[in-house]
């Protein structure tokens, strides 16, 4: 998903994430925010990960380093 960062320099910026919820929801679920480090991006494995253990979880990426895979849009 794409979503409005905060202005860069008086520019709209935009954030890339991946985000995902169990396969069986019922009601509620806990989630996760999944943060990379330094050098990272959004990693769908880590949000699949997550989902398998019945959580929603969202990974963003927090440096513009958009993942080769990611689609604009």
């Amino acid at each position: 998903i794409w979503f409005a960062g905060l202005p860069y320099k008086g520019k709209p910026t935009r954030v890339f994430a991946y985000y995902g919820a169990p396969a069986k929801v019922q009601g509620k679920v806990p989630a996760m925010v999944l943060i990379h480090g330094g050098g990272g991006t959004a990693f769908a494995e880590w949000v699949r990960m997550w989902n398998a253990r019945g959580y929603a979880a969202i990974a963003m990426d927090t440096v513009g380093t958009i993942p080769a895979k990611a689609t604009d849009e």
